[in-house]
């Protein structure tokens, strides 16, 4: 099972055999690049992704690889505003969703979406945000401390330089600074919905 949480700015990337999450991996890009190079960025990654799960699929024999990625929100809202109609996050998406299914096609991997509120509720138990002291929104929190509760603290987490010039982090015993990923845990969380009963799954095929 592969689960992407898809952006143009950091893709998550998971994957799961047997219920047990083996990679966890992003794909950050920068401000400067046209959105055009981070899609050829996250098919590169992709496609290197999809290739070694295929080869791992055939040490395995019997094992289907099936791809899970975030269903396109069609209404965004603003904090005290109604919801409304992002033609631009849209077209934005609906290009990087395409780049997935494009490349996913190539190694015969079947892709799906899921909606944001039905993997949380289905895996993380919530969709509320919870506030937290790890600088984590409070929207990405509980997914995060899903993850942290399942063993894959290590997997969420980005390092961070000495010299960071980031106001707001964590340090490990050992003096290290660091910030949880919270693309990271929803990949996580999105991958591990593919494990919940078929009849509780709400999965659409896309093309």
């Amino acid at each position: 099972m592969i689960g992407i949480d898809q952006s143009y700015a950091d893709s998550g990337i998971c994957v799961v055999i047997d219920r047990r999450v083996k990679l966890v991996n992003d794909c950050k890009t920068t401000q400067t690049m046209s959105n055009t190079e981070k899609r050829i960025k996250l098919q590169k990654a992709l496609t290197k992704c999809f290739a070694s799960c295929c080869k791992k699929s055939a040490e395995l024999q019997d094992c289907k690889i099936i791809c899970i990625i975030e269903r396109i929100r069609l209404q965004s809202a603003k904090p005290g505003s109604e919801h409304f109609l992002n033609l631009n996050y849209i077209k934005g998406m609906g290009a990087l969703n395409a780049l997935i299914v494009d490349t996913a096609s190539q190694f015969d991997i079947p892709v799906y979406s899921v909606d944001t509120r039905s993997w949380k509720s289905q895996v993380i138990g919530t969709s509320k945000p919870r506030d937290n002291g790890a600088f984590v929104a409070p929207e990405k929190y509980p997914t995060v401390e899903y993850c942290i509760g399942l063993g894959y603290k290590k997997m969420i987490v980005d390092y961070l330089p000495t010299n960071t010039r980031k106001k707001h982090y964590l340090v490990d015993s050992d003096g290290n600074k660091y910030i949880f990923n919270d693309n990271k845990a929803d990949s996580i969380g999105i991958a591990l919905y593919g494990f919940i009963p078929p009849s509780s799954q709400k999965l659409e095929k896309e093309h």
